[in-house]
């Protein structure tokens, strides 16, 4: 997958892991149902969703940069969904990023200004359960940022 940085470009092979699939959408790899893995539990199969972002320098802390919302297969938002970041990593070797939950979305705010460029790869985890406290829906965002050495 290739994105656009500013003042360039940046391509990351993004290859579905070795129990995935790839999903209709780009980027998108699913798990899909087995007699070892039990759907039954999980309304959908787990989810692998890449998405890439790009920054100019210079944002300032506690900014909001993106938003995820958690779909079904079947393109059902799932509203009662909480958001956590798994791993967090890049270039800078700084962790600048934070998620919170809104509204059934998390939302990727920065916990420090962004003064260096880099790549920075968060693993962010959905998962949404019922009003017994089952896990219904559960999808993991794969979130590539780019932040630029130019504050536009």
């Amino acid at each position: 997958m290739c994105f656009n940085t500013r003042g360039g470009y940046q391509c990351l092979d993004i290859p579905c892991l070795a129990s995935y699939h790839r999903g209709h959408s780009p980027g998108t790899c699913y798990r899909p149902c087995t007699p070892r893995l039990d759907c039954a539990t999980v309304s959908s199969p787990p989810l692998l969703q890449y998405k890439l972002l790009t920054l100019p320098r210079g944002i300032p802390a506690h900014h909001n940069v993106a938003r995820l919302s958690a779909f079904s297969e079947s393109g059902v938002l799932q509203g009662h969904t909480s958001f956590t970041v798994l791993e967090q990593g890049g270039d800078t070797g700084e962790r600048p990023f934070g998620i919170k939950d809104e509204a059934g979305r998390g939302i990727i705010f920065t916990v420090m200004p962004l003064d260096l460029p880099g790549l920075v790869r968060l693993r962010v985890q959905a998962t949404t359960l019922s009003g017994q406290g089952r896990i219904i829906y559960q999808s993991i965002f794969i979130i590539y940022i780019s932040i630029s050495k130019y504050p536009y």
